[in-house]
């Protein structure tokens, strides 16, 4: 059964704020999110097969390597990083 995880973007990190296996609960939980906080651009949803803490890490790290990697992009062409 496939699990979902709200992400938040906090000082250019990936961080799990909230999951379930109905994605729509974890859609609500975005737009909760998205209205009384930052834009919804630093909001994600990732799907991973289970609640596995393991599998969550697998996928928090690639997000904030991508992350890290735009940003050191950005930097040495003196640019915004995209997010």
């Amino acid at each position: 059964m496939k699990y979902h995880t709200l992400l938040e973007r906090r000082a250019g990190r990936w961080t799990p704020q909230f999951g379930d296996y109905d994605r729509e609960t974890v859609a609500d939980e975005l737009e909760s999110f998205a209205a009384g906080y930052d834009p919804a651009d630093e909001y994600r949803i990732v799907t991973t097969k289970s609640e596995d803490p393991a599998e969550l890490r697998g996928e928090l790290d690639k997000l904030n390597a991508d992350a890290f990697t735009a940003y050191r992009e950005a930097q040495n062409t003196n640019q915004e990083p995209t997010r």
